[in-house]
């Protein structure tokens, strides 16, 4: 029996054309012996719970999932262990390999191992799940892995994430109308403007680094001294970086794109859903290195908490569910330059165990996006046992390895002088 569904506008985002890679990863490394048997059927059981993992989707008038239990299982995908760095290569691969949209599942898994140590990956495509859908799947199959005997539980299908989201006042129907208007025109000139252009060629690279143990301390205490979030000093060390690397002359006004967890503010919603839930918040940031960083930290500060109330997320989500044309916004995103912009995506503590009675997790791989637009450079970044990990992504088609790498270093540099 099939179960139809049509994609949420969220999800219509991300699902761009069909065709477009637009993937999610997450990564464990553990010490343990591992089957293929044992793999399989952990991944089994988190198929079954988890409706979107056993869709594909049909794009006829509009594009719809379609969820099946004679979907396919998670195909596998097993690499022998070369090195502490051979997954990168097979994660840069992972990230520009489409998924067959029309016949699922829109996940894989990706095992590198020696038989005693294995990194173990999850690929999505970003239509179906985040950052924090992987994180789900992720801890229930270390916990499956430990114990095969485990339960993982499961949840009704739902129609869609604004069904969780709070009435809005009759004012911000007006909004809504006035946002869509607006966005069409914008469209339609992007349209016009890039029409003799040819399809730009979008191919996703990375950086990835790590603070140590006693950095990542050092950095907690200095923002929790000055009463700000972590994520408020990473988000001005970067933009002084962007400044000073890619930013233009007589603008320091830094846009800094920021995906926030909707999660906590829909109260209703389980919370071991496998679903697309984040929504964006834009943040201007002085990129000025002479201007005082603890001064702009408590700035930003107060406007991100005055932008992530759950009234506001709960209007945004709102506006994306019924006023945003999809259609449009692809266009809009896929032309657009992206000048003095940049996006952050923090996904916090991993909420998965260090420790398990027959397993030892050694370390996270961290998580990270393929970026299927031209001009995009987005930095993910995630901790556990109090290691952070940063992933800068971009088109490597616009920017080169060295700009980004340059712009990592003053950007670390402007931490450690921020946070001693």
């Amino acid at each position: 029996m099939l179960t139809q569904k049509k994609l949420s506008s969220l999800q219509r985002f991300f699902y761009l054309d069909g065709k477009t890679s637009f993937n999610v990863c997450l990564g464990m490394r553990v010490r343990m012996n591992l089957s293929s048997d044992d793999l399989q059927n952990a991944l089994r059981k988190i198929q079954q719970k988890h409706s979107l993992l056993k869709a594909f989707v049909k794009d006829e008038k509009a594009p719809s999932f379609f969820i099946s239990d004679t979907i396919p299982n998670i195909p596998i995908r097993k690499v022998t262990w070369q090195n502490n760095r051979t997954w990168e290569d097979e994660v840069r691969k992972e990230l520009n390999i489409p998924f067959d949209m029309e016949s699922g599942p829109l996940i894989r898994f990706l095992w590198i191992t020696n038989g005693a140590i294995s990194d173990l990956i999850f690929v999505s495509h970003h239509c179906i799940g985040d950052a924090l859908s992987l994180t789900i799947v992720m801890s229930e199959l270390l916990r499956l892995l430990d114990d095969k005997n485990t339960e993982i539980g499961n949840y009704e299908i739902y129609n869609d994430i604004t069904d969780f989201v709070e009435e809005q006042p009759s004012s911000m129907k007006l909004k809504g109308s006035f946002f869509n208007l607006m966005i069409r025109s914008i469209s339609l000139l992007s349209r016009i403007k890039n029409s003799n252009k040819k399809e730009n060629k979008v191919v996703t690279d990375f950086l990835m680094w790590t603070l140590s143990p006693e950095q990542t301390r050092t950095v907690v205490a200095a923002s929790k001294k000055a009463n700000v979030t972590v994520y408020i000093v990473l988000l001005i060390a970067f933009a002084r970086a962007y400044y000073k690397v890619l930013g233009t002359e007589g603008q320091p006004l830094q846009k800094s794109i920021n995906t926030i967890n909707t999660r906590r503010h829909l109260s209703n919603i389980q919370p071991d859903v496998f679903d697309n839930v984040i929504c964006n918040v834009d943040i201007a940031i002085d990129g000025r290195k002479e201007l005082d960083f603890w001064t702009i930290a408590k700035k930003i500060s107060n406007e991100l908490k005055d932008k992530t109330t759950k009234e506001n997320i709960h209007s945004i989500l709102y506006l994306y569910g019924n006023f945003i044309p999809t259609k449009q916004g692809i266009n809009i995103s896929k032309y657009n330059e992206g000048k003095n912009s940049f996006e952050i995506s923090n996904l916090g503590r991993l909420d998965i165990p260090a420790a398990y009675k027959n397993l030892k997790i050694e370390k996270s791989l961290g998580f990270l996006a393929s970026q299927p637009w031209r001009y995009s450079k987005v930095l993910f970044i995630s901790t556990f046992k109090e290691e952070m990990t940063f992933y800068f992504t971009w088109n490597k088609e616009v920017f080169d390895h060295e700009q980004m790498q340059t712009m990592r270093d003053i950007a670390m540099q402007e931490l450690e002088k921020a946070c001693v």
